[in-house]
């Protein structure tokens, strides 16, 4: 019955995510940086020597090279990709609790856990897909462009920023079940987001936490070693959001 209840609840999450048009909108935003990011290596410096030819200056610019495509890739999708993100996801919870939606489900015999659990599951799978394909056509894009196609530096990247999406979202959901409103949920997401990425420059302890992942990208980039410790705090952080959700939640008087 509790299988049958979370499977009930998972579809109803995914058919959500379909009606609204959020899977349309995060599939058509990753997919353009996904196109621009190697577009933008290759033909940035013409297009800088033009604009300065034009004012009679003189750049010397190095030669692109297909990890500029995959920094310009980690760079949009973590920044912008992931702000959108937020926007799509911030009402989660607090939006059905505005609708009475989630009083309604509590009627029935579904548990809080399983609420939200299938809430986190959603988002870790739409995470996936968006980075599977943005990754898959950067590739591919990034081959005809710089006549190499990185793989392997692909998928590292892509399980490193999966996991720090994964942590943000994790941390929206949160918010989403505490906040009152969507724009608060919004706006405490990202406070928490801006948090996480200054306390990542503290130090060795710094090190544990989201913010260090970006840079774990640039070294599976280059093919440094990897620091294990922004991946374990990646971990850490996603469960701790992910209990606190749901222990905020059972507390909510429907």
């Amino acid at each position: 019955m509790a299988n049958s209840s979370f499977l009930i609840l998972l579809t109803k999450e995914f058919r959500e995510l379909a009606r609204s048009k959020k899977l349309l909108i995060g599939l058509a935003v990753f997919l353009f940086f996904s196109l621009a990011s190697p577009l933008t290596a290759r033909y940035m410096n013409e297009i800088i020597g033009l604009v300065g030819n034009q004012q009679g200056i003189t750049f010397n610019l190095p030669e692109p090279v297909y990890t500029d495509s995959l920094a310009q890739l980690v760079k949009n999708l973590s920044q912008i990709g992931l702000f959108v993100m937020i926007f799509l996801v911030m009402g989660l919870v607090v939006q059905e609790k505005e609708r009475g939606t989630a009083a309604f489900l509590m009627v029935k015999p579904v548990s809080r856990a399983a609420f939200i659990l299938a809430k986190f599951v959603t988002l870790t799978l739409f995470s996936a897909l968006l980075m599977l394909v943005s990754t898959a056509v950067c590739g591919l894009y990034t081959g005809i462009l710089f006549g190499v196609y990185p793989w392997k530096e692909l998928f590292g990247i892509a399980l490193t920023l999966f996991l720090y999406m994964t942590v943000i979202l994790s941390v929206t959901l949160l918010m989403s079940t505490v906040s009152r409103s969507q724009a608060a949920a919004g706006i405490f997401s990202l406070g928490v987001w801006l948090l996480l990425s200054l306390l990542s420059q503290w130090g060795r302890v710094g090190r544990f936490f989201t913010g260090a992942l970006v840079g774990e990208s640039s070294a599976i980039m280059f093919g440094m070693s990897v620091d294990w410790r922004p991946y374990a705090g990646a971990v850490g952080l996603t469960a701790a959001a992910l209990v606190s959700a749901v222990a905020v939640f059972r507390r909510w008087e429907a």
